[in-house]
C-alpha cells in the first residue's frame, strides 16, 4: 500500500514542489485504483465497464474517477465486513438518498494524520480555543454523518 511517510514529509505538507506533489498523487491514485480493483468486485466491474485496462494512468486526467452519485446507489467496500470501523452517511440533500462511505481503521487513521499534517501548516503546534456550532454529528441511524466526522477531525486542534 501507499507509504505514509512519503505523504507526510517532516518539513511540512507544502514543502514538496507542485510537480513532485502531482507525481506522488498520480502514483498514489494508481496504487489505490489497483488495490480497490482487486479488493472490491463491484468496483472492478465498474472499471471493466469503463474500459479500464489495469495499466497505470499516465496523467491525473486518465485516472478512473467515479461520480459521487454512485455512492448513493451502491455500497463499495474494499475491506471485509468485520473490518468496517464506521459507515459514514452524507446529508442526502434535495431529498436524495444519502451516500455511504465505508471506513476501516487504517483509512480513518490516514485521514486523521493527513488532516493534522495540513492543519499544522496553518495553526502551528499550539492548540487554539475552538467552538463548533452545528447540527448533531450522529445521523438518524445512530451512525456518523460525513459532516459530523469532519467536525470530529478538528477536535484535536482545539482546547
Amino acid at each position: 500500500m501507499i507509504d505514509a511517510a512519503e505523504f507526510f514529509p517532516a518539513a511540512g505538507a507544502y514543502s514538496v514542489p507542485a510537480p513532485a506533489r502531482r507525481a506522488r498523487l498520480l502514483a498514489g491514485l494508481n496504487q489505490l485504483t489497483a488495490h480497490h480493483a482487486q479488493a472490491c468486485p463491484a468496483y472492478r466491474r465498474i472499471l471493466d465497464a469503463m474500459g479500464w485496462n489495469a495499466a497505470p494512468a499516465a496523467a491525473l486526467a486518465d485516472v478512473p474517477f467515479l461520480p459521487a452519485q454512485l455512492f448513493k446507489r451502491i455500497r463499495l467496500a474494499s475491506v471485509p465486513e468485520p473490518d468496517v470501523l464506521r459507515l459514514l452517511h452524507s446529508s442526502g440533500t434535495s431529498g436524495q438518498a444519502p451516500s455511504q462511505i465505508v471506513l476501516d481503521r487504517a483509512t480513518a487513521d490516514r485521514q486523521g494524520r493527513a488532516l493534522g499534517h495540513i492543519m499544522r501548516e496553518f495553526l502551528g503546534p499550539r492548540r487554539w480555543p475552538m467552538v463548533i456550532v452545528d447540527e448533531p454529528i450522529r445521523d438518524a441511524r445512530g451512525g456518523f454523518t460525513a459532516r459530523g466526522a469532519g467536525q470530529l477531525g478538528f477536535v484535536p486542534f482545539g482546547r
